[in-house]
């Protein structure tokens, strides 16, 4: 029986692909005479920044000590101190890339405008970027393997400079949900009108500002059209001002942060699922969608084309594009039979993401 440790900053009930990932290991890998240890970095937040990833890494060097492997799930806060761990002990050591935390970092903290793309071309950055971007590439080099979920990220890691060879593309995992008819859950949540609802971080790149600016043209040609933004961040009051400046208070509303169960229900009742993001790596929450009979408009960014068809699960634009935005928008308003369709062949692809199939992928690389 081989024994792994899992490292995640995340774990259920926090909201993030690395609590979703970290859930499915601990679910389906002990299925595959794996015995798994956990250590979560939420338990060592009560210490000072800094010290808190000190008494991580021995935290992490001690459990290590009698397992196989280290398998962890972010590139730089629990990746580094835990490659570094693993690196001293011996022992193998995997990394799973879903994002890049230096451009994440930059665009909240640091004033970068670049799109991820740009970012990763670009090797000139203030000191603060260069650091977090070093402590990626450091993170990369010590991994035996790197799993992505999807072939964009893999282009992505690749220009830090990792070997192509040693990236694996792995697919998120997608367990169907039983869900009440969307019939039910509109009437127990009290929808109206037509619905369309847009989650995640508030965060810049999730083009929530652009969505919500172009409402009053949604309205022109759908009066009862609402929008509900499911999700908290950063950019919450900023977000929430610029509905009370345009006056949208009645028809565009913010949850905060609620339940994953919640999340699903209120997607599951809407009428469309619209997510102009301008970074993914593979969102775990389009899957999510696709199951829940919700026609979906996102954005050619990332790994999004890699689960979204134009035309045949779902209808792609360009980020912050608006007119594309509200064409695409009015289409799915003013023709409800293709929207069906769409919603059809989205929800036909999620057998490409069975969980069985994508455990023991997983497992023969860890």
């Amino acid at each position: 029986m081989r024994r792994i440790l899992l490292v995640t900053p995340l774990y259920s009930p926090d909201v993030g692909g690395p609590a979703t990932h970290a859930l499915f290991v601990e679910q389906n890998l002990v299925r595959l005479d794996c015995k798994l240890q956990i250590i979560k970095f939420g338990h060592f937040l009560k210490y000072p920044y800094i010290i808190r990833h000190v008494v991580f890494f021995f935290k992490v060097l001690k459990q290590a000590k009698n397992v196989d492997t280290v398998y962890a799930l972010d590139p730089l806060g629990v990746g580094l101190p835990a490659g570094l761990a693993a690196r001293i002990l011996g022992k193998r050591f995997v990394l799973r890339v879903a994002g890049d935390r230096a451009w994440e970092t930059g665009v909240q903290e640091f004033g970068v405008k670049d799109t991820l793309d740009d970012f990763a071309r670009n090797q000139y950055h203030s000191l603060p970027i260069f650091i977090i971007k070093s402590g990626q590439k450091l993170t990369a080099s010590l991994a035996h393997t790197i799993i992505v979920p999807s072939e964009y990220l893999k282009m992505i890691v690749t220009s830090w400079g990792v070997e192509s060879k040693k990236i694996n593309v792995v697919h998120s995992a997608y367990e169907p949900q039983d869900l009440p008819s969307k019939e039910t859950l509109r009437q127990e949540l009290g929808v109206r009108g037509f619905s369309i609802v847009s989650a995640g971080r508030l965060v810049p790149w999730k083009g929530f500002k652009a969505l919500i600016e172009l409402w009053p043209e949604v309205m022109a040609f759908r009066g009862d059209a609402t929008l509900t933004i499911v999700g908290d961040g950063p950019d919450r009051e900023m977000l929430e001002q610029l509905v009370r400046l345009l006056r949208l208070d009645d028809v565009v509303t913010f949850t905060g942060n609620v339940s994953h169960a919640d999340v699903l229900q209120r997607v599951r009742a809407a009428d469309l699922f619209v997510l102009d993001t301008g970074y993914e790596g593979l969102s775990h929450q389009l899957l999510e969608v696709m199951d829940m009979g919700t026609a979906i408009i996102t954005t050619r960014i990332g790994g999004n084309p890699e689960l979204i068809e134009d035309g045949k699960d779902g209808i792609l634009v360009e980020y912050n594009n608006r007119t594309q935005l509200l064409t695409a928008m009015r289409e799915i308003i003013e023709n409800p039979i293709r929207a069906r369709l769409l919603t059809q062949n989205a929800h036909e692809k999620l057998k490409q993401f069975n969980p069985a199939v994508i455990a023991k992928q997983l497992n023969a690389l860890l």
